[in-house]
């Protein structure tokens, strides 16, 4: 199960996250935000990286709009998937370094 986060998680939820029963599923404005004033304030060329990764994600976004829920699942899949996966790849990688 899935729970959507907006950032002011009680103490039930963090211990759901952290036993796995819940999967956390973040805003994607609030770490585009994070991003945004990281390489704002360091020109963090990880930042400025996940920056473009995210505006390519909210310009499929803007693609699938009006589509019906199926035609915007296959959107999704097709476009958006393979990029959550490289920048998840990225960002595991710049964790071990």
């Amino acid at each position: 199960m899935g729970l959507k986060s907006n950032g002011t998680e009680t103490v039930r939820h963090e211990v759901a996250f952290r036993d796995g029963t819940v999967v956390e599923l973040g805003c994607m404005a609030h770490a585009r935000r994070k991003f945004f004033d990281l390489a704002k304030a360091s020109k963090s060329p990880i930042a400025v990286r996940a920056l473009r990764h995210i505006a390519r994600l909210y310009r499929i976004e803007a693609k699938a709009g009006g589509k019906t829920t199926d035609e915007r699942k296959q959107i999704r899949a097709k476009h958006a998937l393979p990029r959550l996966k490289l920048y998840h790849a990225c960002d595991k990688y710049s964790q071990a370094i």
